[in-house]
């Protein structure tokens, strides 16, 4: 994501248990590191292509959303 100069949050569940939990609950135990989540939906361990192409799919949103709903 650095290298594609694209923002994210990164949480560190050992102190963030809330997350944790969440996480848990979504995708049952054991948790498989990273976790990439793409509008709702949630990526264990991801290959890049996975990331590329949800990524792309977020920016293609984006542009319907701005065509359709004129958000600026």
């Amino acid at each position: 994501m650095q290298k594609k100069h694209q923002s994210y949050i990164f949480f560190d569940l050992r102190f963030n248990t809330q997350k944790a939990d969440w996480l848990l609950s979504k995708l049952g135990n054991p948790l498989i590191l990273p976790i990439l989540e793409f509008n709702g939906i949630l990526y264990e361990r991801p290959a890049l292509s996975e990331v590329e192409k949800a990524h792309a799919w977020t920016d293609l949103r984006k542009q319907h959303d701005r065509t359709y709903y004129e958000v600026k």
